[in-house]
């Protein structure tokens, strides 16, 4: 038989083995002791209510967003730009219901449709950007053409630019819109 010979004497290796059976336990040095007992008492010192008794942690899913008009144009603004339709959406379509009179979430809400090919919507909004600053404005002249343009009825787009230049000579926007149709060989 082979007999296992440890480098370690009989003293050191039972320094080393934990104690273990009834009553024997391993106790911890007293600074770490100390050190959890405080702890322990501040831990069980702090508040996890507010003074009414209330959760101040709790969330509620029916209160009201406390953000403005502005607030979700401006973050709309931010989704659209990153290529986040969806999202812009959404937040556009807040601050519609906030505010009506908001014309540049209109604009930017019937933009978001088009992107999402969701063009009976982008139509609705466009018309509610028109009754706002007028079916003739060149903005919404431009951006609604160029909804056509995505569609691809481009007969449709190019009369919406050529209502823009009517009301604005020389409007680089439109300009441009009607450019991209003779590039692409579509001019009516």
């Amino acid at each position: 038989m082979f007999r296992l010979i440890s480098r370690f004497s009989p003293a050191r290796r039972a320094r080393l083995r934990p104690n273990v059976g009834a009553g024997n336990t391993r106790q911890l040095p007293r600074l770490t002791m100390a050190a959890a007992l405080l702890l322990t008492a501040a831990l069980a010192s702090c508040q996890s209510t507010t003074p009414d008794g209330s959760d101040p942690f709790a969330y509620d899913s029916n209160a009201p967003l406390s953000i403005g008009t502005a607030d979700y144009a401006a973050r709309a603004d931010q989704h659209f730009h990153s290529g986040d339709f969806g999202l812009a959406e959404q937040l556009y379509r807040k601050a519609v219901e906030q505010q009506a009179g908001d014309v540049e979430s209109w604009l930017g809400l019937a933009a978001c449709y088009d992107q999402l090919a969701r063009f009976d919507f982008a139509d609705r909004a466009y018309d509610q950007a028109g009754k706002l600053l007028g079916k003739e404005n060149i903005k919404v002249l431009n951006n609604h053409g160029y909804s056509y343009m995505l569609r691809g009825d481009y007969r449709s787009a190019w009369s919406y630019f050529e209502r823009a230049l009517k009301r604005e000579p020389g409007n680089e926007i439109a300009i441009n819109n009607m450019n991209i149709l003779r590039q692409m060989g579509q001019r009516h």
